[in-house]
């Protein structure tokens, strides 16, 4: 089974930090902003779709009890290699596959998590974990990517390149094709490369399929990251 960004797992963070920049960090700490002004201290909070821990580290280390829920293995293992104080919770399991004896303060599925969600059955099922991992009135910030956004992305500097196509392949799918390289320590080119399939989702759909388990929409955030190119949802658990 190809799990996305496995491949490149220890370049990811470099290759994001030299394409996108400024706008990266703004975005991260932006995103940290809001999650922090929406708990507490002590709060028990889960990140789907960890990756390599952007937002599960510094939340930690603000005092949150964080729990990192990603299906790539090398990506948490980047996470644990800057998580020196052992303060996350690991899960290596999907979304959809996340069960817990506790339930949580809040949850967050970010940075484009949704796209990983190939048919109704994993979208429904990944909403359904999220809605179990809360307590009632427990909230979820959950972004959905735009249509724009599924397009290529082509970056270069002296010590990197980063190309990526992506190509539409009927049915609000498309195939990512990841091609780029970076510059070690030691100065020698490392190239990383990948291929996978993701979705665009319609709002109305993860909406409708969010108040079927129990989740709904208590704030539209779309004007805090206004050029983000995702809808930025605030969601809260009703029910027992």
């Amino acid at each position: 089974m190809n799990v996305p960004h496995a491949s490149w797992a220890d370049g990811y963070d470099r290759l994001y930090e030299k394409s996108f920049g400024s706008f990266y960090r703004h975005l991260t700490d932006l995103t940290l902003e809001v999650i922090l002004t929406q708990t507490r201290p002590g709060d028990r909070v889960v990140d789907f779709g960890a990756g390599t821990g952007r937002l599960a580290i510094p939340l930690s280390r603000q005092g949150r009890q964080v729990t990192a829920v990603e299906p790539c293995v090398e990506m948490l293992e980047q996470l644990q290699g800057k998580d020196s104080e052992r303060l996350v919770h690991v899960h290596p399991c999907r979304m959809a596959d996340f069960q817990s004896s506790m339930q949580h303060d809040f949850a967050c599925c970010v940075f484009t998590v949704l796209l990983y969600l190939l048919d109704d059955e994993q979208l429904s099922a990944s909403l359904k974990a999220a809605a179990a991992s809360l307590r009632p009135g427990g909230r979820l910030l959950l972004d959905v990517p735009a249509s724009s956004l599924f397009h290529g992305v082509s970056r270069s500097g002296p010590d990197f390149s980063r190309s990526v196509r992506v190509d539409p392949i009927g049915q609000d799918r498309y195939r990512y094709f990841e091609d780029s390289w970076l510059l070690d320590d030691a100065g020698q080119k490392q190239l990383y490369q990948d291929e996978f399939t993701i979705r665009y989702w319609p709002l109305s759909t993860v909406l409708q399929t969010a108040e079927t388990w129990g989740l709904l929409l208590r704030k539209d955030m779309g004007h805090v990251f206004a050029g983000s190119g995702a809808n930025y949802l605030l969601f809260e658990r009703h029910g027992a």
